[in-house]
């Protein structure tokens, strides 16, 4: 029974020692696109080629859009309009927009309407080991976001002259990683465990 207690330990540890499998790295870097028409570049760190080979990546970006909607008028009253505009991150769009209406108060000829933000993503891009390349060195690499003008669709509002849109965007441009690690030589306590188990064994045997 000593014997097969002792025995176990050798093909654990050296196990551990061989097993090398695939691992994730995750890196967030945050973004804000002012009111649009407007840009903005986003550096995104690269994996650094001495902790392994890179196999795949994912690069994607979500956030929300907040629209601001300055409405012209001549008193009190409702008003809705229906607005859009679309983000561009790199080649891929998203279009967001909606209906907003709502009540305009007296004595406010040009009335700036706020609704709650609307969430977008995530938006997906992914690189395969072909384009690994790009991203793998010490540096860092750049990925441009985009906000046109927004576009009025439609208002109305027996008080409604007109209403021009503003839109601005936040959120984070977020890497996955994914890569095998390099192979690196096992510690010295690695060994002394090693030598441990293998000691044993020998007591063992002779004792038997």
């Amino acid at each position: 029974m000593k014997f097969t207690r002792a025995a176990a330990l050798l093909p654990a540890v050296l196990l551990s020692c061989a097993a090398i499998s695939a691992q994730a790295d995750t890196i967030v870097v945050p973004f804000s696109l002012n009111v649009g028409p407007s840009q903005v570049t986003v550096q995104v760190p690269q994996f650094d080629p001495a902790r392994g080979t890179l196999t795949g990546v994912t690069i994607s970006a979500s956030g929300s859009i907040q629209y601001l909607l300055d409405i012209f008028n001549t008193g009190p009253g409702t008003f809705s309009a229906t607005a859009h505009d679309t983000l561009l991150f790199g080649m891929t769009p998203v279009m967001t927009g909606g209906t907003f209406s709502g009540s305009i108060p007296a004595n406010q000829m040009v009335f700036t309407y706020s609704p709650v933000a609307l969430n977008f993503g995530p938006l997906t891009e992914v690189f395969g080991p072909s384009l690994a390349g790009i991203f793998t060195g010490t540096g860092t690499v750049p990925f441009d976001l985009s906000l046109p003008a927004v576009t009025i669709d439609q208002f109305s509002g027996s008080t409604v002259l007109n209403v021009l849109g503003f839109s601005a965007a936040s959120g984070n441009v977020t890497a996955d990683y994914m890569f095998t690690p390099a192979v690196t030589a096992p510690e010295p306590a690695l060994f002394g465990t090693v030598g441990l188990s293998l000691l044993s064994l020998v007591l063992v045997w002779r004792r038997r």
